[in-house]
């Protein structure tokens, strides 16, 4: 797939961008405590995964759901400067951006992405952040690819999409953007696979030489 030109490469945060899936599984297991009186089970965590947390947990729960939500939010945010970027993307961000625009999708709230960003120093590498409250639909439905490559005027032939879960590779994919699976992040490695990204990388080092080749005409 070499001989293009990139002009965009996309990422996903929690667990592609950020080390930040730890907190997220604390924050919830506090809350669903707090409100249950039990903990939460890997199940629910493998569903809390990806789309809107607090969708999923006003479809499950009700209001209950909008009472854990709340509970596990506020401690994500009180210890949010526990969250650190994976080792190696920095160095990532740096040499892509040198070469192209980037942008985040993600299915957290603007106000909590830009704070886990600024956080870690990184928020200025992005030319655009895709948040929850920008679409009606998430991934894997391609609407906030789509609405990215818009904000970036490149075409889904010009563009990466870089993230750790499955609904990455498939909203890539239904938006005709390359999909790279982070195999650094918190996603499952078989389960990736099986979805059959067009590249994986082991490591954001891996994905610079990824996005050098794709550059090269």
């Amino acid at each position: 797939m070499g001989g293009r030109l990139i002009r965009a490469v996309l990422f996903d945060m929690d667990g592609t961008l950020l080390e930040s899936e730890w907190l997220s599984a604390i924050s919830n297991d506090i809350a669903f405590e707090t409100v249950f009186g039990r903990h939460i089970t890997r199940g629910e965590v493998k569903e809390l995964t990806g789309r809107p947390v607090s969708e999923i947990l006003r479809e499950k729960y009700g209001e209950k759901g909008d009472e854990v939500y709340a509970l596990s939010r506020a401690f994500f945010r009180r210890n949010s400067r526990a969250v650190s970027l994976y080792p190696g993307v920095l160095e990532a961000l740096k040499h892509i951006s040198r070469k192209a625009r980037l942008a985040v999708v993600t299915a957290s709230k603007r106000e909590d992405a830009v704070r886990l960003l600024c956080i870690n120093c990184i928020l200025d590498y992005f030319s655009t952040i895709v948040a929850q409250e920008d679409t009606r639909y998430h991934k894997p439905d391609p609407e906030p690819v789509l609405l990215a490559l818009s904000r970036l005027s490149v075409t889904p032939g010009e563009a990466v999409m870089v993230g750790d879960q499955p609904w990455d590779i498939i909203a890539a994919r239904e938006a005709g953007v390359v999909s790279v699976a982070a195999l650094w992040g918190a996603g499952i490695e078989d389960e990736l696979y099986m979805y059959r990204p067009d590249y994986t990388a082991r490591d954001p080092a891996e994905l610079v030489e990824i996005f050098e080749r794709l550059m090269q005409a």
